[in-house]
């Protein structure tokens, strides 16, 4: 028998469509798994078994509301849920509940799928640890998650959508310039279930022939060509530029900046309870004036001009995941296991989606 835990969310709600498998099955197996590898104290800020199995029996007997119906996923701690404690990670919000869901939640609850719980943080999602939402989905204890940011590096593939595309109403506010939302998921053609439900995306032109991907002089390794070759992708190698050399130190600036102004009153609090990286970003920010951060902003938008005119020569954009200031840009982002990451075009995510499923799947399939 297979087990369920393997199935992304394509075949989940394929095999609950056809009524080979119940809502509460699935959901029964991602606890059994979530209870056996102990993840309910590793992962999970909250966790409450018993209401997520009782919301998926009652997804058994319902008809199916949206095309997700009965597909468990885990929400980060910094995401409102009205259901479930919100704490951003955070000891001073650790009773926290809020009024309602965030905007993002409700329209996965709407297409029927069904929160397992609420995964661990860093507090204010800021410093080096890898989030739960990661490690959840990594370990088949949820089919897919929901996080603020951009994730850590995993066995899970990440999809952060264009900046803009998804509404954040309800999600933890660092950076107005840099918050964002990402998707977790095992499968990367699940993102493409998923991106229709919270991202505005125009969908136009999305299928390629043989797409053009552009890589920045002396980033990738020599046998990348080839493997770009065999997924039926054109290798198109780019000039590297200063306007991105210095974008990793503008981005720090920036969001240093951004948060000593929006999270000043609770950094005063002590690390105790709102954690020492806050109050260290805070202290960094406070010491940086309103000509600095001109100039910082000012690099980042001459940075996405410079990604502009790149994406006229090539259709997306292959980086080697240690170069993590791709995913703070308003470019849609992919994250491979494998420790690449696609860039594309922005509000072109559908072309993206669709150019990395085609390099993914012909690259496995030839190892």
């Amino acid at each position: 028998m297979t087990d369920l835990t393997h199935l992304g969310v394509c075949d989940l709600t394929a095999r609950i469509r056809a009524g080979q498998v119940k809502p509460s099955k699935v959901m029964s197996a991602h606890l059994t798994r979530a209870a056996q590898l102990g993840a309910q104290d590793e992962v999970f800020q909250f966790i409450d078994p018993s209401l997520a199995m009782a919301q998926a029996q009652l997804a058994d007997v319902m008809p199916a509301t949206g095309p997700l119906h009965g597909v468990p996923f885990a929400i980060m701690d910094t995401i409102d849920t009205r259901s479930m404690p919100t704490s951003w990670g955070a000891q001073l919000y650790r009773n926290r509940v809020p009024e309602r869901n965030a905007s993002c939640v409700d329209a996965l609850l709407s297409a029927g799928a069904i929160p397992i719980g609420k995964t661990t943080t860093p507090a204010f999602a800021i410093g080096e640890i890898p989030n739960g939402a990661a490690t959840a989905v990594a370990q088949r204890v949820a089919a897919f998650a929901l996080c603020s940011g951009s994730p850590l590096s995993t066995n899970a593939i990440s999809f952060k959508p264009t900046r803009g595309n998804c509404d954040l109403r309800g999600i933890i506010g660092l950076s107005d310039s840099l918050d964002g939302l990402s998707f977790l998921a095992r499968h990367l053609h699940d993102f493409q279930a998923l991106m229709p439900l919270l991202n505005d995306d125009e969908g136009q032109n999305s299928d390629v022939d043989e797409p053009r991907i552009g890589f920045l002089s002396g980033s990738l390794p020599h046998e990348m060509s080839d493997m770009l070759a065999t997924a039926g992708c054109v290798p198109q190698e780019i000039a590297n530029s200063p306007q991105l050399n210095t974008l990793p130190q503008a981005l720090d600036t920036i969001l240093a900046f951004e948060v000593a102004r929006s999270r000043a009153a609770e950094a005063a609090l002590g690390p105790a309870r709102v954690g020492q990286p806050l109050c260290d970003l805070v202290t960094t920010g406070t010491g940086i004036g309103d000509v600095m951060y001109v100039q910082a902003l000012e690099k980042w938008i001459k940075a996405h001009d410079h990604i502009d005119d790149m994406l006229r020569e090539a259709d997306i954009l292959l980086a080697p995941f240690q170069q993590s200031h791709w995913t703070s840009m308003n470019n849609p982002c992919v994250t491979l296991p494998g420790g690449v990451q696609f860039i594309g075009r922005q509000r072109q995510d559908a072309r993206l989606l669709n150019i990395a499923c085609r390099f993914f799947e012909r690259t496995q399939a030839s190892t």
